[in-house]
């Protein structure tokens, strides 16, 4: 997936450097002396979700990737950039940063193909006065890499399901007992007949108690 978005980056120093000769010029008439700086009268932080900083957290690469596209995006003429497809966390990354440059993002598409596009803002896009890769370092600086290993097993990986074991109806119940529950169809290309998957859940009690239900009914 990230060499996927380093793809979508090519530099264009012509473009970039008309870009920067348009800001300077405007920072000019305002008589701002730098201005790379954001402004004092920018429009308030974006409220980034808890799941997505805890997310980012753990992908710094992927959201330093999505970063530089969208940043790239910003500067170019088009007013629309497909991106690759991808799961449902990398979707609400995506989302995020453009929330927070103010580039208008757009999901389409059904399961396991859905993708973002990067639509160019009417009302122009901006510098953040906080990246979402300067929040997940904040987080991660803040609290024990041990207690952030611990999250990411909270999963229960369901493959090689006998026929008879109803797969779906299964997830639908663990879905009423946590409605949190993060559900990844591994290597299914028809829904209908699922025969894998990997949940992740909100708690560690609620996976606690999923995998004493489950008992020796799981395979790897």
């Amino acid at each position: 997936m990230i060499q996927k978005l380093e793809c979508l980056v090519v530099e264009e120093p012509s473009v970039m450097e008309e870009r920067r000769k348009r800001k300077q010029m405007l920072a000019d008439a305002f008589g701002v002396s730098d201005p790379d700086r954001p402004s004092q009268f920018s429009t308030p932080s974006v409220v980034v979700p808890d799941d997505v900083v805890l997310y980012a957290a753990k992908h710094l690469d992927f959201v330093l990737k999505v970063e530089r596209v969208v940043q790239y995006f910003s500067l170019q003429i088009s007013k629309r950039l497909p991106l690759p497809p991808m799961n449902r966390e990398q979707r609400k990354v995506v989302h995020v940063v453009c929330n927070l440059c103010k580039v208008v993002s757009q999901a389409y598409g059904a399961e396991p193909n859905r993708c973002v596009n990067l639509i160019r803002n009417p009302t122009g896009s901006q510098v953040p006065t906080e990246s979402l890769s300067t929040i997940a370092k904040a987080k991660l600086e803040g609290r024990e890499v041990e207690t952030l290993v611990e999250e990411a097993r909270w999963e229960i990986k369901l493959v090689d399901i006998e026929p008879e074991l109803k797969l779906r109806e299964l997830l639908v119940y663990q879905m009423k007992l946590d409605p949190e529950l993060q559900v990844e169809v591994l290597k299914e290309r028809h829904p209908k007949n699922l025969k894998s998957a990997l949940v992740r859940f909100s708690s560690l009690h609620l996976f606690k108690e999923a995998k004493s239900q489950l008992g020796g009914g799981m395979r790897g």
